[in-house]
């Protein structure tokens, strides 16, 4: 899936998240629960894995739960570019974005999926929840989507 295609005119909620991780996968099943309901009533919103696996197996086994795109677990580089960017220090996390100004997701013609990944990497995008977990755990029906300025205050679990 082309990023640009996937995610035009969307805001896009990265999740930060490991099979490792208890929480995450406590976690994983409520967002994915919001993420088809939300996409019942809109398609104004995707969601894009940014795992924290400690190998591919454990990332291919878990993301094989997950409704949504991924950033390849090969991409190293971009998952850590992505985790640095946004401050992430525990997980599960999930932050979302949209373009900021005149950028566009739908500009930028990279091959794959890490093409988000390096746009949110490299070029200005606007945050609109720093972390959005609790927000999705009292908002199920997604009523509050984008859950603008969301933060949890507790940073999950460092990996």
């Amino acid at each position: 899936v082309r990023g640009s295609e996937a995610l035009n005119g969307k805001a896009v909620g990265l999740y930060f998240s490991a099979h490792w991780c208890p929480p995450c996968r406590a976690f994983t099943p409520v967002l994915a629960e919001v993420y088809r309901t939300l996409k019942h009533k809109r398609d104004d919103f995707e969601v894009v894995f940014v795992s924290g696996d400690r190998d591919a197996a454990q990332a291919e086994e878990y993301f094989a739960r997950m409704p949504w795109l991924a950033i390849p677990f090969e991409e190293h580089t971009v998952r850590q570019q992505l985790s640095s960017k946004f401050s992430v220090m525990g997980i599960p996390r999930l932050v979302i974005v949209a373009p900021d100004g005149e950028a566009s997701f739908a500009s930028f013609v990279l091959p794959g999926i890490q093409g988000i990944a390096l746009i949110c990497a490299f070029l200005g995008v606007q945050v609109i929840a720093n972390d959005a977990r609790s927000a999705v755990m009292s908002d199920r029906r997604g009523e509050q989507f984008p859950w603008k300025g969301a933060s949890s205050g507790s940073q999950g679990l460092i990996g």
